[in-house]
């Protein structure tokens, strides 16, 4: 049973980045209108969970789509409507992680949920990489500040990242900013 779940992991995990793949091909392609309105589609869904009372989780996944959503807005102001929609799409894929009744559920039950387009992410300060999303789990490695991760899907607070060299694990979601690699853009 163990080995069926991580073939259907895999197989979940494979799809995902075929999809954001397509999705990016796609954002390559943006125009100025279509960044405008992907920006303001993010920019509402970001306003309507302030709305709310959100979890600490949810609350450190608004924090990176808004700073995202600032990153698109960069962006688009800088004509890079490409960048500007990957950005905006980025952020509209973590206020999704907050508005999905079913993750709730599924978090209930200690799912794991994969983004349909990877995070860029820093990490903030000194983070362990787990094994598994819990305090209690193996360190895999320690990561330093600054260390560039990619967040590819999430269970509760806890992220599931890739770095450089290929090593994956887990985060807490609080350790963790938006990667942007404008020069321009400023915290």
């Amino acid at each position: 049973m163990n080995a069926r779940e991580q073939d259907r992991a895999q197989v979940l995990q494979e799809t995902a980045s075929e999809i954001s793949r397509t999705k990016n091909k796609l954002h390559r392609l943006a125009t100025q209108p279509e960044a405008a309105s992907k920006i303001a589609e993010v920019e509402i869904a970001i306003n309507a969970t302030r709305q709310a009372a959100l979890s600490e989780s949810d609350a450190a996944f608004q924090f990176l789509a808004q700073r995202l959503l600032d990153a698109a807005m960069v962006a688009y102001k800088q004509k890079d409507y490409s960048g500007a929609m990957n950005y905006a799409a980025q952020s509209g894929e973590l206020i999704d992680a907050i508005a999905n009744s079913a993750r709730k559920m599924l978090e209930s039950q200690d799912a794991t949920l994969v983004f349909r387009i990877s995070i860029p992410l820093l990490a903030t300060r000194t983070i362990s990489l787990r094994a598994d999303p819990n305090d209690r789990s193996r360190v895999i490695s320690l990561l330093k500040k600054d260390t560039p991760l990619i967040a590819t899907a999430y269970n509760g607070n806890w992220l599931r990242v890739q770095i450089r060299d290929g090593l994956s694990g887990w985060i807490q979601s609080q350790s963790v900013d938006v990667r942007i690699d404008d020069q321009n853009f400023q915290k």
